[in-house]
């Protein structure tokens, strides 16, 4: 495609016919947040089944599930894992208040002043940049991230702000919680 001779030239590959990869790079960085939070949570599970924390408890199984440790398990504690897993990868987001969510079930906490502290931001910013990658997350994947009667313009500098808040915020939580 980009060989000598070829019929592709640089305009081609200019800002504006790159947009639809910029929009596709805010769900792959809102995706990759999910993840890690998920992820981080998971590794928590086995403190989790053995200290019970509050949220853990309100975590709602379905019968099936249940029934099936006892028929595919020798020992229930894996099955419990399993369920457990499913759980914080379905309820994971790289909204704030999710975040805090999932970690909770597992017994830990977010303290976000920390985190804004070890990013050296002001107060409250890591919480308002995860919020403005998942509305603009949201508004892409449910909206066509239109606005009026066209799209928002999107650029690469936003996207890489983006990509810089999120890369932040998940360094600080991985040093906050270890």
């Amino acid at each position: 495609m980009l060989k000598p001779g070829g019929h592709f030239t640089r305009t081609y590959f200019t800002e504006r016919e790159l947009r639809p990869l910029l929009r596709q790079a805010v769900v792959a960085i809102s995706a990759a947040v999910e993840t890690y939070v998920a992820d981080k949570a998971c590794e928590y599970i086995p403190a989790a089944l053995r200290d019970r924390p509050p949220r853990l408890k309100q975590v709602s199984v379905n019968l099936n599930d249940v029934l099936d440790i006892d028929g595919k398990y020798k020992r229930r504690g894996w099955g419990y894992r399993k369920i457990l897993q499913a759980y914080l990868r379905d309820t994971a987001s790289p909204a704030p208040s999710q975040i805090g969510r999932v970690l909770s079930v597992v017994g830990q906490k977010l303290d976000w002043g920390k985190l804004d502290l070890a990013r050296s931001v002001t107060p409250g910013r890591s919480e308002q940049d995860l919020e403005t990658l998942y509305a603009r997350r949201n508004s892409i994947a449910h909206q066509a991230d239109r606005q009026g009667r066209g799209r928002r313009s999107i650029t690469i500098a936003e996207v890489v702000d983006l990509l810089a808040s999120a890369q932040g915020v998940v360094e600080a939580i991985d040093a906050q919680l270890g």
